[in-house]
């Protein structure tokens, strides 16, 4: 899942001086690093700070409340010591309430608690902003390669969603009501959940045929109702595929979340695939990052839940399919834009680095015209990766992680891990 990530000086919405700033000197400890409250005060992100000890373990969490320009550590113990071990993914519901988080330290879990006799054990907390108080659900997830947990919030916090392929108490995917305190199991199996704002509506992924026409044997990524059950099949193949020819998504969640985005109201919901027959464009075969010859480009693709239909949104302004990989994108509430990452070399004329890095574009669907997020101050192309990360409320301010040194001339310096968190005017982007 593509959770939704939110930045913070998206707030007030105006106009920045330039296109790329550079806002949080964090060391970020993981992709997609940040999420923000819809009304812009808080930002809950995962990593450690500058002033922070050498021996302080990476991946602790933070609130970043913008009224005060404040940093608040959550994975503390009751002396403010970070106790935070792989802490991620997280979630900050909207109204800026609630954080709900994985994490697998033994410090921070209750000592009755269920563990792995091999390993560190995963389990979810739950901190309440206003108390400061922070609470722990009991899951068990076990560690290794190949795991996966998802959590998603409703825009109250009320409601929690979370998927796992652990071997523990709860496997998975999972709602939490926390106003009844009762947990309700959706599906046996599943990678990634994504919650609407008013609770109602989800996007998972699942290999489950949750449709009789699913009968593809593939992941695919499905709309479930909270109320009424109704479930949607979202991935499903628009045109016959040759003979044998997986439709599914085949979503990679290689211990890490499936990459796909529900937008707030529950309309539309963008999701990555490798497979070929989800639309009738024509596609190219791409090289793997493990070396593997794909038939198909990984593309990201656009479900439209009014009008049930599937559009691919990895093109160039002509509508013709990239060339390389594609995942990544996050859709504005109306629908109109798509942000995703691609490393593709045809998706705007202009001459790209060989072999291209990842770089961030924004689609318009209204006009078909594709603009490259990943430029420097003066409009060249960065020399380092580009990954999206974030963001805003109403999607103006995008932020993404990058490598490179030269998008703006106020670098601070490398981090840790050599990646530092920028934010982007999408409408400057636009009207370049």
């Amino acid at each position: 899942m593509l959770q939704r990530f939110l930045l913070i000086f998206a707030v007030c919405f105006v106009t920045v001086p330039v296109i790329f700033a550079q806002d949080f000197p964090v060391d970020l400890y993981h992709e997609r690093a940040g999420q923000l409250s819809g009304g812009g005060r808080y930002m809950v992100f995962s990593g450690t700070l500058p002033d922070d000890s050498s021996s302080t373990p990476a991946g602790q969490l933070y609130l970043y409340d913008s009224t005060d320009d404040s940093y608040q550590l959550i994975t503390g113990d009751a002396a403010g010591n970070p106790i935070g071990v792989n802490t991620f993914p997280y979630a900050l519901s909207m109204d800026g309430s609630t954080v709900a988080f994985w994490s697998y330290s033994p410090p921070m879990a209750d000592p009755n608690t269920f563990f792995f006799p091999s390993c560190d054990t995963g389990h979810i907390y739950i901190y309440e902003v206003r108390t400061k108080t922070r609470e722990q659900i009991e899951i068990g997830n076990h560690c290794g390669l190949g795991m996966t947990d998802d959590i998603s919030l409703s825009g109250n916090g009320q409601i929690m969603g979370f998927a796992t392929n652990g071997q523990g108490i709860k496997t998975g995917v999972w709602l939490y009501d926390r106003g009844t305190d009762e947990f309700t199991q959706v599906l046996a199996s599943g990678w990634g959940i994504d919650l609407s704002w008013d609770g109602m509506w989800f996007a998972v992924a699942t290999d489950e045929s949750l449709v009789d026409d699913d009968t593809n044997g593939e992941a695919d990524v499905y709309l479930m109702n909270t109320i009424d059950n109704n479930v949607v099949w979202v991935s499903h193949p628009r045109i016959e595929t040759a003979s044998g020819q997986p439709s599914g998504v085949a979503p990679f969640h290689e211990g890490v979340s499936v990459s796909f985005d529900l937008s707030d109201d529950g309309r539309y919901v963008v999701f990555s695939s490798r497979q070929a027959g989800l639309t009738d464009d024509a596609l190219f075969p791409c090289t793997f990052y493990t070396g593997e010859v794909l038939p198909v480009c990984q593309h990201v693709y656009l479900y439209d839940h009014k009008l049930d239909t599937l559009e691919l949104i990895s093109t160039d302004s002509n509508g013709v399919a990239a060339n390389d990989m594609s995942d990544g994108g996050i859709v504005t509430d109306g629908g109109r834009y798509v942000m995703f990452n691609s490393r593709a070399s045809n998706l705007q004329a202009r001459v790209l680095p060989n072999p291209v890095p990842w770089l961030v574009y924004v689609k318009d669907r209204a006009t078909g015209g594709i603009h490259l997020v990943s430029q420097t101050v003066n409009g060249d192309i960065p020399d380092g990766f580009f990954n999206l990360t974030v963001a805003s409320p109403l999607k103006r301010m995008v932020f993404f992680e990058s490598d490179a040194t030269n998008i703006v001339t106020d670098y601070f310096g490398a981090t840790a891990e050599n990646r530092a968190l920028y934010r982007v005017d999408v409408e400057a982007v636009i009207n370049r």
